[in-house]
Formats: C-alpha cells, structure tokens, sequence
C-alpha cells in the first residue's frame, strides 16, 4: 500500500496486463530500471516496508467511513423491508387480494 499511489510506481497498462497479467510485474520493473537504475528496487522495498504513518492513518480513515455507508446501508435496507411487510402497504395489500382471487 506503501507505493499504491506514488508517481514512481504508476504507469498505464493495458485491462489485459494489469488484470489478467497481475501487472507483469517482472516486465513493469525492468522498464522501471531502464529510467532510473535500481528504482524498481526502490519500489519493491517501500511497498514491504507497509506504509507511512500518514498512510496508515489514512486507511484507518477509510475504514471508518466505510463502516459509517455499510451501517447506513443496513438501516436503509431494514426501513424498507419494515415498510414492505406492514398491512397498509401497497404491495402487500395487492399481493394478499392477488391471493385471495386465486383461492375463490
């Protein structure tokens, strides 16, 4: 995560190299060191490291506020089904007289 967005370690890659390809990693850090000797090592060596603190924080972050969007999800999707399964809603008002047509 060290390196997700350093300009060191991001070029463009074609959908087939990057997804299937896992990035060609070994191809991506060859034409690393033909830029600059050694920078794929560079790389290699701060995406092991495990990230900044600033990084770090920042994942912490993230992780907060996708907890926040996943509660709120969840209370949505609890009103409507609460609201889809009371006698006076619309639907289950026409699904039980669609039943009751059947049984007569």
């Amino acid at each position: 995560m060290a390196t997700r967005w350093s300009q060191e370690n991001t070029r463009p890659q074609c959908p087939k190299c990057n997804l299937y390809g896992q990035g060609e990693q070994y191809i991506f850090g060859t034409k690393l060191n033909h830029e600059r000797e050694g920078l794929a090592d560079d790389v290699m060596r701060r995406a092991r490291s495990g990230g900044t603190k600033h990084e770090i924080e920042l994942l912490r972050a993230r992780a907060g506020l996708l907890a926040v969007r996943n509660q709120r999800l969840v209370e949505a999707v609890d009103a409507r089904y609460v609201r889809a399964h009371t006698k006076d809603h619309p639907t289950v008002a026409a699904i039980k007289t669609h039943r009751a047509r059947k049984k007569g």
